[in-house]
């Protein structure tokens, strides 16, 4: 039983150790836009040659880390964030198609990532097309709103332009079984959104007013990234409606819009799929290079790689903990081990978040 155990360990040292290789190694040319351009979908090692870059924002949008086979890693939200950052600056970056089939998430992670867009459009004028998939409401659709064009199914769900915060009261449930609840605090609304006490008239004003806050902040980006300045008119004015703050607003009541219903408001600026926005992505890029780019751009999914071998290496730390249990030994035994508890702050429950949700 001792050398089965052994055995596996081995072999997952192994697989771990090629998987780590096998990232830097180019896969071979898969053609991504169906004839010309060809799809460099490795990691890293994206070379200095002329490309577009296509990034996939999917899942609920979250800030920090989640944990994975391999161990901790990066949410997509965040990955994508950081991609954007380093193509605005890589020139050899020409383009950025950005496929969205998210349903939002947490505020501050959506204005992340909008602003990031907005560099690479506004300050370094590279052409950035969205592509909405199944879902791209509230955080999906504020990230949408920054690019140049948005493309959208006819059947896509988009919109739920809103912000929303949940409150749940279980002082009844507690009084039923006997559990009684004492919190020591230092603030007056320290405890604000409590669920273990009915919410006061003042706490909900509060409330109100940051969740009012945030919804003004994503109507001014959403019009700000939707607005078309002069040097765009010739390139997306007769694609885009002219949407005063109001039109928004009127439009950003948290109702869900399909593809087709959403072009009709002028919250979007085409009906097609992944490919037709790649088409248009291109031909932006041709025009934009004056010449200098004659044929389509291959596509890369990742740039800039990795940063230290080190970095790398981390990645199989978590399977170096698994090999204890692997071994049948006991983990507690060893010196090393930390057990941690950490409370979850008060704060993270009552935080407005931009995403759509069906309870």
């Amino acid at each position: 039983m001792n050398k089965d155990k052994k055995f596996l360990a081995t072999l997952l040292l192994i697989v771990s150790v090629l998987g780590i290789i096998l990232n830097f190694i180019p896969g071979k040319n898969s053609k991504s836009k169906g004839e010309n351009s060809e799809d460099k979908s490795f990691m890293g090692l994206s070379g200095s040659k002329d490309k577009i870059l296509a990034l996939d924002l999917t899942g609920v949008m979250m800030d920090g880390g989640v944990q994975s086979f391999i161990g901790g890693e990066n949410s997509n939200a965040v990955r994508v964030r950081d991609q954007l950052i380093k193509a605005a600056k890589e020139k050899s970056v020409k383009g950025i198609i950005l496929r969205i089939n998210s349903p939002g998430g947490a505020v501050g992670i959506s204005q992340e990532i909008y602003n990031a867009i907005k560099k690479v459009r506004k300050t370094y004028k590279k052409p950035i097309i969205a592509s909405m998939g199944d879902i791209a409401a509230s955080g999906g659709y504020y990230a949408a709103s920054g690019c140049d064009l948005v493309f959208a199914n006819p059947g896509t769900l988009t919109g739920s332009i809103g912000v929303v915060s949940h409150f749940t009261n279980f002082e009844a449930l507690y009084n039923k079984f006997g559990v009684k609840d004492m919190t020591i605090k230092a603030g007056l609304y320290k405890d604000i959104g409590s669920s273990t006490r009915p919410m006061t008239a003042e706490e909900k004003e509060i409330l109100q007013s940051l969740v009012d806050d945030t919804y003004d902040q994503f109507i001014e980006d959403v019009y700000m990234g939707r607005r078309i300045n002069s040097s765009e008119i010739k390139k997306y004015g007769e694609l885009r409606a002219a949407l005063s703050r109001q039109d928004i607003r009127d439009l950003a009541q948290g109702m869900i819009y399909t593809g087709k219903q959403a072009k009709q408001a002028g919250l979007v600026d085409k009906l097609g799929g992944y490919q037709e926005a790649l088409e248009d992505l291109q031909k932006l890029v041709r025009e934009q290079s004056k010449g200098s780019i004659k044929e389509d751009l291959d596509i890369v999914h990742s740039i800039g790689g990795y940063n230290s071998i080190k970095e790398v290496f981390s990645m199989s730390s978590s399977i170096k903990d698994l090999l204890p249990l692997l071994l049948g030994q006991n983990p507690l035994a060893q010196k090393n081990l930390n057990i941690q508890t950490q409370t979850t702050p008060n704060l993270m429950m009552i935080a407005p978040e931009f995403i759509y949700s069906m309870k």
